[in-house]
């Protein structure tokens, strides 16, 4: 029962992270459940600070844009892994 996940193009996995990052649909893709939520409940956070602490908001985007980058500079290197080790981007 030890199959490996699915390999992905790196331009489709790149445009994931692009549009859907902010949410963490790449990282649930990886098998990184906790990661995912952190990348959500940081998106969810700094919606809804931007109407009660517009100030606190820009932290929690800053956080996840870096995190994000990590996500982006991983995925061109090829270093993107899934939860059991394998890589996700397709000829690494």
């Amino acid at each position: 029962m030890n199959e490996k996940p699915q390999q992905y193009n790196k331009i489709l996995l790149l445009l994931l992270v692009y549009f859907l990052g902010m949410f963490g649909v790449h990282q649930f893709l990886a098998g990184q459940q906790r990661r995912g939520v952190l990348y959500l409940a940081l998106s969810l956070g700094a919606i809804l600070m931007a109407y009660l602490r517009p100030f606190l908001a820009f932290f929690l985007i800053l956080a996840l844009t870096v995190l994000l980058i990590i996500d982006f500079v991983k995925i061109i290197q090829g270093k993107f892994y899934h939860i059991k080790g394998y890589s996700l981007v397709e000829g690494y």
